[in-house]
């Protein structure tokens, strides 16, 4: 059987790149897209294929409003069945002008974000019985340019990837 067998048509992505939202939207899928700023575009793109879009304004490195995002989307689309973790920044900076500063703010988006809205969708997921996670890293996480942005880059995936157990996730 497929894995994606009990697939539900509810998404809940941190996608600001409309080929992730437009694929899922194309797939059955309705879009919550998070993100300091409207993204009209993909908007238009996902409702011209008949799916629900909802915009949620929202700093992903603020831990304390990543559950009421979640908790939007249960309330607006009726649960989160696919979280896709796509958030980054990309601030360049090369040795020895990289600093301290620079490199919590590439974690804080890459690395937390991820972490915090993979563990508040996570119970959602559970509950129904299915969920899946996509942690998208940037060229960074394999490019040697950019030893920040690659470690934030690919951390997420190295750190979620041992919490699935039993669960369906």
């Amino acid at each position: 059987a497929s894995t994606w067998r009990n697939f539900r048509p509810r998404a809940f992505t941190l996608a600001s790149i409309s080929g992730i939202a437009e694929g899922l939207a194309e797939a059955g899928a309705n879009i919550v897209g998070v993100g300091p700023i409207a993204m009209p575009e993909i908007e238009a793109r996902v409702k011209a294929l008949g799916r629900k879009f909802l915009h949620v304004e929202a700093d992903l490195t603020s831990q304390a409003r990543i559950p009421d995002i979640v908790a939007e989307t249960v309330s607006a689309m009726g649960g989160v069945d696919i979280l896709v973790n796509n958030a980054g920044i990309m601030r360049w900076a090369g040795m020895p002008d990289v600093d301290a500063d620079n490199l919590a703010a590439h974690f804080a988006v890459h690395v937390g974000g991820a972490f915090n809205t993979t563990r508040a969708a996570w119970p959602h997921m559970t509950a129904q019985g299915w969920g899946r996670i996509v942690n998208v890293s940037g060229l960074a996480a394999r490019n040697a340019g950019s030893a920040r942005a690659a470690a934030a880059s690919s951390a997420p995936t190295a750190t979620s990837a041992p919490w699935s157990g039993p669960s369906a996730v």
